[in-house]
Parts: C-alpha cells; structure tokens; sequence
C-alpha cells in the first residue's frame, strides 16, 4: 500500500475564447466549491499570473501577456485541471 495524497480528480474546465486576444473567462461545468487557484504559466514554464478566483465565471484580463502558448492550472484544493490557452493578436 502506498502511502500519502489521495488520487487528484480532474475538473470539467473550458476556457472561452481560446485562442484569446486580451481576455479569457474560465467556465467549469462542475462548480461546486466557492474558490480556486488559477496558475497561467509561460511556455518556459515560469508562472506570469496567480490568483485567487471564483472558478466559473471568472475572467482572465491577458492585456499584459505576450502572445504565444501558456497553460492555465486550475486547482480547488482536492482537484486539478490543466487547460492550453493559445494568445493571438
């Protein structure tokens, strides 16, 4: 027997629109907890936005983003989703 974490669940997450010019909003189809950590990483892996949000509804201001590929990491505490988001002007 392993010990340690339990097993992390996926969330149902969609991020529209994607690919974004300036914005994004996150849409979770199972929203059932009031709050979230939203990561969005770099495509070298450095972390250029974290925040504390409500998980559905929840807009991403991308103004201050270069464009190019990111992920978005978003994690309630017990589950964790991982989205692409392409930004194209």
């Amino acid at each position: 027997e392993v010990m340690g974490a339990a097993p992390i669940e996926a969330m149902d997450v969609i991020l529209q629109p994607n690919p974004a010019s300036t914005f994004t909003t996150l849409i979770c189809a199972d929203a059932t907890s009031s709050s979230a950590w939203i990561e969005v990483i770099a495509s070298d892996g450095r972390t250029v936005m974290l925040f504390s949000a409500r998980r559905s509804g929840t807009m991403l201001d991308l103004s201050a983003l270069e464009t190019g590929a990111y992920r978005v990491r978003i994690s309630d505490g017990t589950r964790i989703q991982v989205r692409p988001l392409i930004i194209a002007r």
